[in-house]
């Protein structure tokens, strides 16, 4: 048994545990263990460690409801009004939360950068295992990248502002966003380190079916298609008549070149 006095932790809180419970609280009843130290002390039942997960899962709940109506609040703010021109205040009103609840979820503007890249990368990676496995490793690369571009066009609004300026542009916004700082560059290598596994995953299948090389370094091949995603994108944004799709098809299958056996 674990040896925990939680009974004192929530007393200090004032029994307020709809309101937070602490992190050793929810490991705990998670795991289904008795938060006491002393078993002649105050020990919890099991009836009453039962209410408490079931007051975390439904504080949990409302919390991610909470987050994503944020979210979503957000989103609207920017795709109508900038992201530039749209501040936590504009984004705390329109969600209709106080700015308090607005700032226990995200801090900064740049945190909702960071959420809709997270949810993207989530959605590739669903997107990349429902593949067809008998497409050519050219294709399989090339159809999530165009799931990709298409996530952006969509989520963020990849239209030039009449008067050529890009500055309300969230994709650009994206990329500013990675350089504000050294925790924002780690949020980025996180994600990017995600989606580069995304892509090794689909150059495993290429050498598990014969079709690549067995030498064939499937998480450095990943990087390299990353990059030239990223190389193309910035001229897409900078012009998006851009052909995004034919350029990268062709960048890509120059690298996959070396590595084909068939």
């Amino acid at each position: 048994m674990l040896n925990f006095d939680l009974v004192v932790i929530l007393e200090r809180r004032n029994g307020d545990v709809n309101t937070k419970i602490d992190l050793v609280v929810n490991f705990l009843l998670l795991a289904g263990l008795s938060p006491c130290k002393n078993p002649e002390r105050r020990m919890l039942s099991q009836k009453r460690i039962t209410a408490l997960r079931r007051i975390h899962m439904a504080t949990y709940g409302k919390r991610e409801r909470t987050k994503r109506q944020i979210y979503e609040a957000a989103h609207a703010l920017f795709l109508k009004k900038g992201y530039s021109n749209t501040s936590l205040y504009d984004i705390a009103d329109a969600a209709g939360v106080s700015k308090g609840t607005l700032y226990n979820h995200y801090h900064t503007k740049g945190d909702f950068i960071i959420e809709a890249q997270v949810l993207s990368v989530e959605h590739l990676a669903e997107f990349a295992q429902n593949l067809p496995t008998d497409l050519p490793t050219l294709e399989r690369v090339c159809m999530l990248a165009a799931e990709d571009v298409h996530g952006i066009s969509k989520g963020f609004a990849m239209e030039r502002i009449v008067d050529g300026s890009v500055e309300a542009d969230l994709a650009l916004a994206s990329l500013s966003e990675s350089f504000t700082s050294v925790a924002r560059l780690q949020e980025q290598f996180a994600i990017r380190r995600k989606l580069r596994d995304i892509y090794a995953g689909i150059i495993d299948d290429g050498i598990a079916n014969g079709e690549l090389t067995p030498e064939t370094d499937a998480t450095l091949l990943a990087e390299l298609v990353i990059a030239l995603y990223f190389h193309e994108i910035e001229f897409l944004i900078i012009d998006f008549r851009h052909d995004f799709a034919n350029e990268f098809r062709k960048k890509v299958s120059v690298v996959l070149k070396g590595q084909l056996l068939r």
